[in-house]
């Protein structure tokens, strides 16, 4: 799937050092704001994490081996617990070993 993305700059220049999570950040970014515009959440939100599976090739594919799902992609989810509707999310790039963080910044900033 990645193979398919393209990332232009604003000259309409193909960008040619784009990481996969770059490739698909613009479609990405656009369903969680059409998400979070659709629908107003209750105050119980769930702030989970979810494995989504996948076989294939990629980098950002992670092996868990106590999850239901034990390969594929690992996210976090914010969602609302009476309809499990998902208001954000994000995907997992990876350790970041620059930060020696208890929560990472990343679940900081679906909330």
């Amino acid at each position: 799937m990645f193979v398919f993305l393209y990332k232009f700059d604003e000259n309409g220049f193909l960008i040619a050092d784009v990481t996969n999570y770059q490739k698909y950040e613009l479609l990405y970014n656009h369903i969680i704001v059409n998400s979070q515009n659709l629908y107003m959440p209750d105050k119980g939100l769930s702030l989970d994490e979810s494995m989504i599976s996948y076989m294939g090739r990629n980098k950002m594919k992670v092996f868990i081996p106590l999850k239901p799902i034990r390969v594929g992609f690992k996210a976090f989810i914010l969602t609302e617990f009476k309809r499990g509707y998902v208001y954000n999310w994000s995907l997992y790039e990876g350790k970041d070993s620059t930060s020696d963080r208890k929560i990472p910044i990343k679940i900081k900033q679906l909330c």
